[in-house]
């Protein structure tokens, strides 16, 4: 079975804003969420800063805070 999400506050991918405060360049995009997306989980991570789902996206992946999503 497949674990999904549904997105309860508008964010974006904790990834792609790391990169892009850290080590911007050109082409950086980042990938935003809203409330009410559905996307489809990889795996569960955590470290020092929190917990986060890899979700699989148009993109190639994103990392979603814990606390911007419920499971379904």
């Amino acid at each position: 079975m497949v674990l999904k999400i549904k997105i309860i506050k508008d964010c974006c991918c904790e990834h792609d804003l790391h990169e892009m405060t850290n080590y911007s360049r050109y082409g950086l995009t980042l990938q935003e969420f809203e409330d009410g997306d559905v996307l489809e989980v990889e795996k569960e991570w955590t470290n020092f800063y929190g917990s986060y789902y890899r979700c699989t996206t148009e993109k190639g992946y994103a990392d979603i805070k814990v606390q911007n999503a419920i499971e379904l």
